[in-house]
């Protein structure tokens, strides 16, 4: 016979006791897997669980084995079954849920469920199934127990996984636990979802405390669970000190946030009562870093030989601009404004770290106002307010007004020890006003600062940049791009000075060996590398600079070697002629003019002069500023003056003193 779809195989039905009618049946059944469904639905069992069964659509075929014993005198049913899954495909349309794959077997009873080890595959990924209805606690419950190692696109699926696959990499073990109370028409709201993983396997590249390597096991708990119609709360531990808890609503269909609180080393998160994210945080360190997410290899360490001007420079515009990482970007990326889901934030960090700076003991609280969030920052060497709209604009940028930034400069032993690339991606940075009315570094004060930054379609341009004190007057335009799978920067700057030893000393070189000397210098310069990677080794380009009355003083060797002056320093000791004594620390000059042009780790000049009143003297030649040699022809030119008759009568006597003071009075100063 047939069952609905499925046709009856090796079934007996038999009654044993004519005088007390008990009808058993046994047989199997082999059809499509729906039909199966339907008819465990409509078996005795089926019916008491009815509204506990779950609506599935079910493809393939299925076998069914089924006994019962339906007695006639009013004594209840007894019913028992097995269902083999032959490689269906099952879908949940109220959960969005879809299985292929299936392979196992479930027994039941007219009062249990059971099924173990079936197999199956969930968004590509194997995963093993348990399923049981059992007595707990005086309630019958309908558990379901999933165990797989899941990666993230196969957790929350590929779209929502796109923009947090960089950062987040690998797969550990899941287990998920769904617990669902039969008769759920008297306690609705009753069932329960808990996921659990220890993480071993996945990689998070977020700043501490929350970022991991793959090796290590950090316990992830969330549990989910009704609270009103359409209403789900989510409670999430994340060891060892975050917590959560959070509200969402349409969970099933496009989740929406409602309410919530995040605390990191801040104890237990509440339920907050209004809408929005509120953040609690006491941190002893973070890291506030932008990855670079761009499909390329990074830049070679020296590149200055190839060409890496702006597209918008170059002949045929972004026509020519090939491989644009930025435009990739914007057509595959798409992520989410998380920023607008934030009410509040109250931060402690002992260590708040940005672009290798370390600010200590630092405090941040911010607000939403409308759509945008304010912020206060404070710390003894940052404090200022921020504006930070939801959606960052070239019209509405981000808005940051420091009163006092002092940063640290980099020592020698640090920058010795190899560079480290930056890890910044421009195509990510957004549109940006900053002013620092007091900037600092270390206890030098530099004067006011003033930039905005404009994103562009393949990077970042940087314009109006000032830098303005008593010592110096500086301002720049500079850009940051893409360039063929590289980066590449620009920077154009202007320097006024009315004393360039004093300006020297404020960025850090106090025995710069230069007193006074009002200055000007431009510099254009480009280099194949991120903006942050600047070293004089790597730019092509010039530089100018023209430097009035001043003295030369005893030359630092470091910032010697960088702009040629070391020389001068040195002349006494490599030429050890007559001249030692115009060389003396305190020896005043009258103009300092010049222009280096850098390529491939070398700055040459042909026009490096010195004129003081007691000689000329000119520099060509080249530096090294890689290996840090050089090869330079000096030209000196005393001015003799009134001393050359005194040098004669030193070198030849009275007679040729004599010589020398007619010629130095007939030929005046022609002479030298």
């Amino acid at each position: 016979g047939r069952l609905l779809d499925g046709e009856m195989q090796k079934t007996t039905t038999r009654i044993d006791d004519l005088s007390r009618v008990v009808v058993e049946v046994e047989g199997q059944v082999k059809g499509p897997g729906a039909s199966m469904w339907r008819a465990l639905r409509e078996s005795p069992f089926g019916r008491e669980l009815n509204e506990d069964l779950p609506d599935l659509q079910i493809s393939g075929a299925s076998t069914l084995d089924l006994e019962l014993t339906l007695p006639t005198d009013g004594r209840p049913s007894q019913t028992r079954g097995r269902v083999e899954l032959l490689d269906n495909d099952i879908s949940l349309p109220a959960w969005k849920v879809e299985l292929s794959r299936l392979h196992g077997e479930a027994r039941f009873t007219e009062s249990s469920l059971e099924a173990r080890d079936i197999q199956a595959l969930w968004r590509g990924e194997a995963i093993r199934l348990d399923l049981d209805l059992a007595d707990r606690e005086g309630r019958r419950e309908l558990r379901t127990q999933v165990l797989g190692k899941l990666g993230l696109p196969a957790l929350i699926g590929s779209s929502a996984a796109a923009d947090l696959e960089s950062q987040i990499t690998g797969a550990s073990d899941w287990k998920a636990a769904l617990t669902v109370p039969t008769h759920r028409r008297e306690q609705e709201s009753a069932f329960s979802l808990e996921l659990s993983s220890d993480l071993r396997g996945v990689a998070i590249d977020w700043p501490p405390p929350l970022g991991k390597t793959a090796s290590e096991s950090r316990p992830l708990r969330i549990a989910v669970q009704p609270t009103d119609r359409n209403r789900w709360g989510v409670a999430l531990e994340y060891e060892p000190e975050v917590r959560a808890a959070l509200e969402l609503s349409s969970l099933l269909d496009t989740p929406q946030f409602e309410r919530g609180e995040l605390r990191i080393g801040a104890g237990a998160a509440q339920l907050p009562s209004e809408s929005g994210l509120a953040i609690v945080a006491e941190l002893p360190r973070w890291s506030w870093a932008t990855p670079a997410k761009a499909p390329s290899s990074n830049p070679p360490e020296n590149r200055s030989n190839t060409s890496v001007r702006p597209p918008s420079l170059a002949k045929g515009g972004r026509g020519g601009f090939r491989n644009n990482p930025c435009e990739r970007l914007s057509a595959q990326e798409s992520t989410p404004n998380a920023l607008a889901l934030v009410r509040s934030l109250d931060a402690q960090i002992d260590a708040f770290m940005v672009a290798d700076q370390s600010f200590r003991e630092m405090t941040i609280h911010a607000r939403r106002s409308s759509r945008e969030l304010q912020i206060e920052l404070n710390s003894a060497t940052l404090s200022g307010q921020a504006t930070l709209p939801d959606q960052p604009t070239p019209a509405r940028p981000i808005n940051v007004a420091l009163q006092r930034l002092q940063i640290q400069r980099a020592t020698d032993g640090a920058s010795s020890q190899g560079r480290r690339k930056s890890t910044i991606n421009p195509c990510q940075l957004p549109p940006l006003a900053l002013t620092v009315a007091d900037l600092q570094m270390d206890d030098q004060h530099l004067g006011r600062l003033r930039l905005a930054a404009i994103p562009r379609p393949d990077g970042i341009q940087l314009s109006g940049i000032e830098l303005h004190s008593e010592q110096q007057q500086i301002d720049a335009d500079g850009a940051w791009w893409w360039n063929d799978g590289h980066q590449a920067s620009r920077i154009k700057a202007a320097l006024r000075s009315p004393a360039l030893g004093e300006s020297l000393a404020v960025f850090g070189y106090p025995e710069s060996g230069i007193a006074r000397g009002p200055t000007q210098a431009q510099l254009d310069a480009e280099w194949a590398a991120a903006l942050p990677d600047f070293a004089l080794d790597r730019i092509s380009g010039t530089l100018n600079f023209e430097v009035g009355p001043g003295q030369l003083l005893e030359i630092n060797p470091g910032l010697g070697r960088m702009i040629g002056l070391f020389s001068v320093q040195n002349l006494n000791r490599r030429l050890n002629l007559d001249f030692s004594d115009l060389f003396q620390p305190g020896t005043s000059f009258d103009r300092i003019s010049g222009e280096f042009t850098f390529e491939q780790g070398q700055a040459h000049t042909d026009n490096l002069n010195i004129e003081a009143p007691a000689a000329r003297i000119k520099i060509q030649g080249r530096v090294d500023l890689k290996n840090r040699d050089y090869d330079q022809q000096i030209t000196v030119t005393p001015q003799l003056g009134g001393a050359l008759p005194i040098a004669g009568a030193i070198v030849g006597g009275p007679v040729a003193g004599a010589a020398m003071f007619v010629a130095e009075r007939l030929l005046q100063k022609g002479i030298e």
